[in-house]
C-alpha cells in the first residue's frame, strides 16, 4: 500500500492545507488523511493526477512501448531521457487516474446523504 501523509491540524487553514499536501506529494505521499469534509476538495486537487499530467504520463508510455519495439530500453522526450523508470512513474500515474475515476463512478451512485463520508484522498478516493 502507498504511504498516506498525517492530517493537517489547522482545518480552516486552505492555504497551508494545500502547502501541507503538495510537501507530501513531492516526498512520495499517495494521499492523506483528513480531519473536517471542507480539507476533502484540497486534497483531491492536490493528489489527484491532472489532465496535463495524464497526457504527460500517456505519451511517456507511448513512447517506452515504441522504443522497445524498436529494441531500445530508453527514449527520448523533449530532450529528455526516458528511461525504464520513467515509464515506470507513468504507468503508476495512469492506475491512480484509473483508480480514482473508479472510486468517482462507484460513490456517484450512492445516496446523497451517504457521499462524500468517511472519503480519503489520493488513490483512495
Amino acid at each position: 500500500m502507498a504511504p498516506l501523509d498525517t492530517p493537517y491540524l489547522e482545518v480552516r487553514n486552505s492555504e497551508g492545507l494545500r502547502a501541507h499536501a503538495r510537501r507530501g506529494r513531492d516526498l512520495g505521499m499517495s494521499g492523506m488523511l483528513v480531519l473536517s469534509p471542507r480539507q476533502i476538495p484540497i486534497a483531491h486537487e492536490i493528489y489527484s493526477p491532472s489532465e496535463v499530467e495524464i497526457e504527460e504520463a500517456k505519451e511517456i508510455v507511448r513512447l517506452a512501448e515504441e522504443a522497445r519495439g524498436d529494441g531500445r530500453s530508453y527514449a527520448i522526450r523533449d530532450g529528455k531521457l526516458l528511461s525504464p523508470s520513467s515509464e515506470k512513474r507513468a504507468v503508476q500515474t495512469l492506475e491512480r487516474a484509473a483508480a480514482i475515476s473508479r472510486l468517482e463512478q462507484q460513490s456517484s451512485c450512492l445516496p446523497s446523504d451517504v457521499q462524500g463520508a468517511g472519503q480519503a484522498s489520493g488513490a483512495l478516493a
